[in-house]
């Protein structure tokens, strides 16, 4: 889930997952939020911020996916913001957002499937918050859906097999649509856009390299814009950066 808007934002990479949630802890205590995470060639790279209509957040962890601590932390408030696979365990974020108002969690092996429950999903005015895919001997797909107490903005998704250049991400801003999920699903990406997002301008970032990385998100916050997503897809940082 991408936030609506963006009061300030920071961000940091760790290798090791203790080291990880220490820092998000860290974060946490001075009233920032994660708003998105991914992990690749070894790293977790996290970005925090201070978002309006976000409060507070629970973090779980583990090798299975944490079904039980979901639903009681749904029935407190919270839903599903971010959820990750990194190649051996589950990272599950969830946030107090003020306007969601019910969440629905599915997963399947089988992609025509997947697809066709996203499908019903936004037949219902559900849209998708975030999609994950557990690599091991077999895919499963899992997808997040929420409900919006103030109305549901149109969604779509589109699939680009192989490697991919910004050109064609750059293509998917059509229309009033943003960018909202970059899912790696075997052997391509599955990108979900909406409209209605609240961020009028973007740009996109791609680059193997952190330090690379690092410098373009300096460069992007002074002119005044935001991280809304990262993924790593295909030995790549993909960033896509908002400005309202």
């Amino acid at each position: 889930m991408i936030p609506r808007s963006i009061i300030t934002q920071s961000y940091f990479t760790r290798k090791g997952w203790g080291d990880t949630t220490t820092s998000i802890e860290e974060y946490w205590d001075k009233g920032y939020v994660v708003t998105d995470f991914d992990y690749g060639n070894g790293f977790y790279f996290v970005v925090m911020s201070k978002v309006n209509g976000w409060n507070r957040q629970k973090l779980f962890y583990g090798n299975s996916l944490p079904t039980d601590d979901i639903k009681e932390a749904w029935d407190r408030g919270y839903y599903i913001t971010n959820v990750l696979h990194d190649g051996s365990d589950w990272i599950v974020i969830m946030t107090e957002v003020d306007y969601c108002t019910t969440q629905r969690l599915f997963s399947t092996g089988v992609w025509e499937d997947f697809k066709e429950k996203i499908q019903n999903g936004w037949g219902e005015d559900m849209l998708v918050t975030k999609l994950c895919c557990e690599k091991q001997r077999f895919s499963t797909y899992f997808a997040a859906m929420t409900e919006f107490n103030d109305g549901s903005p149109a969604q779509s998704a589109r699939y680009l097999s192989g490697s991919i250049i910004k050109s064609d991400l750059d293509d998917l801003f059509v229309d009033g649509k943003y960018i909202v999920d970059i899912f790696d699903f075997d052997g391509g990406a599955y990108v979900v856009t909406a409209g209605d997002t609240g961020w009028s301008s973007h740009r996109l970032f791609m680059s193997p390299s952190l330090n690379s990385t690092y410098e373009a998100i300096e460069d992007y916050w002074d002119r005044g814009y935001y991280i809304t997503t990262i993924s790593f897809y295909d030995g790549e940082w993909i960033l896509v950066f908002g400005k309202e």
